[in-house]
């Protein structure tokens, strides 16, 4: 179809989650294989079970320079970021009631607080520049006397910034306050040593981001820090953490922490290679390109580009039908964001934040995946064949019910068998869409459809390259449309 590379997988968003490593991949399914007991139990497989567990508890301590004992296992860093919050907070005995935190942390963050707001917390956030930093002044004018904890991320998750860790924990330590950090995108891309940071009481960390299964996360928590547990009804993690463990998947953590440790200083490097190759490319093809944030003082694994006048979800569904996997930031699986809440908390507008495209390298990338890249992205640039996307907005009974418009629901037919669709949609086959072009008129509006987005951004583009004009994709999938479809099988009813 008109070029488009279907054959070759270029995964350049290992910000949102990484490539297992066949060495994690073999331990876990050795384990999988010799190992069935339960933890807890007392009997051998128990004890044998027992012993893989601190095992993999020691090989995480030691890559962040901690005791095994201060590691606590959770179901991955958003769990882990709740249980640092929220436990800290509301079973302290403490009357201390307020509680920092920055503009631009992840929504496991942000929503703990807004959930302590809502018991009678005070919060206060703390503004980031442009290029994602805090103001040092501005937290110590908010620290006070009353104040019981500071969350403040490592490195962020989507512009990569690099907050100076050791020094805002310093001043929070000497305010007499918890202080808790996010560390799930910095952990095993720069080196971290706990015994230095020693103003940390507590950090979020997962596997799943260092090429390590997911659905496994952990949480540092230093010796004298007061927690309880979230999750009730066992004594598993020292009584912290409710639940029998995930053991293969924490085996799996284990090892890819035991590997990405020894590596992350050699890696930063590539990356930081990656990075400065991929922008000064991309300059040469788009001379108005900017930077969001800071391109030294960041993970060397992370670049966000301002493409000004582009829609970046139709540069993100281009590249993605060449093969080329990269995010806009925003979790948008529903359609309910086109934008990065990120960018503008930093100050940038929300057209320049939807005109944004996050790229971010893992260990399996390649220095002519770059190369890659920039041929596609120029190809981007010389093509006026793009497409309409909308969100969930746009489509509703006026769009669907219009005589403007020609609906095309472009599905296989076992998920139409399961799924509804829209009664006013033609419905297309996935493998003779080419051969049913006639029944598509020409002075029509073309809405098309599909189960998950990436059949109706296909058909799309073919029919932009087959002369159609106005033509919009809805590239979130069909589940995003339930309510619509739900309110119309209501009504038939």
């Amino acid at each position: 179809m008109i070029g488009f590379n279907i054959h070759r997988t270029v995964y350049f968003d290992n910000n949102a989650t990484t490539q297992i490593r066949s060495e994690v991949l073999k331990d876990v399914s050795y384990y999988l294989k010799t190992s069935y007991g339960n933890p807890s139990s007392v009997h051998r497989p128990g004890f044998k079970a027992r012993l893989i567990l601190e095992n993999s508890r020691s090989m995480v301590a030691r890559c962040l320079n901690c005791k095994s004992e201060e590691i606590f296992f959770t179901s991955g860093g958003t769990e882990a970021n709740n249980l640092a919050i929220q436990s800290l907070c509301l079973n302290s005995d403490s009357k201390k009631k307020h509680i920092i935190t920055t503009s631009f942390e992840h929504s496991s963050v942000l929503d703990s607080f807004d959930y302590l707001h809502s018991k009678g917390f005070k919060v206060s956030y703390l503004k980031v520049n442009s290029s994602g930093f805090i103001d040092r002044e501005e937290l110590k004018k908010l620290l006070d006397k009353n104040t019981l904890l500071v969350s403040i991320m490592y490195a962020n998750n989507e512009v990569g910034s690099i907050q100076n860790i050791k020094t805002i924990s310093k001043l929070v330590k000497e305010n007499g306050s918890y202080f808790h950090t996010d560390c799930v995108q910095t952990f095993g891309k720069i080196p971290i040593d706990l015994m230095e940071l020693f103003n940390v009481d507590l950090m979020s960390i997962s596997a799943h981001k260092i090429h390590g299964p997911k659905g496994s996360g952990a949480l540092f928590v230093r010796k004298g820090v007061p927690l309880v547990p979230l999750i009730r009804g066992g004594h598993q993690e020292r009584t912290i953490r409710g639940g029998t463990e995930n053991l293969s998947g924490i085996v799996g953590f284990g090892k890819a922490a035991e590997l990405i440790c020894k590596e992350n200083v050699s890696c930063s490097k590539k990356y930081f290679k990656f990075k400065n190759r991929l922008f000064s490319k991309v300059k040469k093809i788009v001379n108005q390109v900017e930077l969001n944030g800071s391109f030294t003082n960041s993970l060397p694994s992370t670049i966000n580009l301002y493409f000004p006048g582009v829609d970046n979800k139709q540069l993100q569904a281009y590249l993605s039908i060449n093969g080329i996997c990269t995010s806009i930031g925003a979790a948008c699986s529903e359609g309910e964001n086109e934008y990065s809440p990120v960018l503008t908390a930093m100050g940038y507008s929300v057209q320049r934040a939807s005109q944004s495209l996050r790229i971010s390298f893992g260990r399996f990338n390649k220095l002519d995946e770059i190369d890659y890249f920039i041929k596609i992205l120029q190809r981007f640039f010389e093509d006026d064949e793009q497409v309409n996307f909308v969100n969930t907005d746009f489509v509703s009974d006026e769009v669907l019910n219009s005589e403007e418009f020609f609906i095309i629901d472009v599905r296989w037919e076992i998920e139409r068998k399961i799924f509804k669709g829209f009664k006013q949609a033609h419905q297309f086959s996935v493998l003779g869409f080419r051969k049913m072009l006639d029944k598509i008129p020409n002075d029509k509006k073309i809405f098309i459809y599909c189960q998950n987005g990436m059949n109706a951004i296909f058909a799309a583009f073919y029919l932009k390259s087959k002369g159609f004009k106005d033509i919009y994709v809805y590239h979130f999938g069909l589940t995003g449309l339930r309510h619509l479809i739900d309110s119309d099988v209501e009504t038939k009813k």
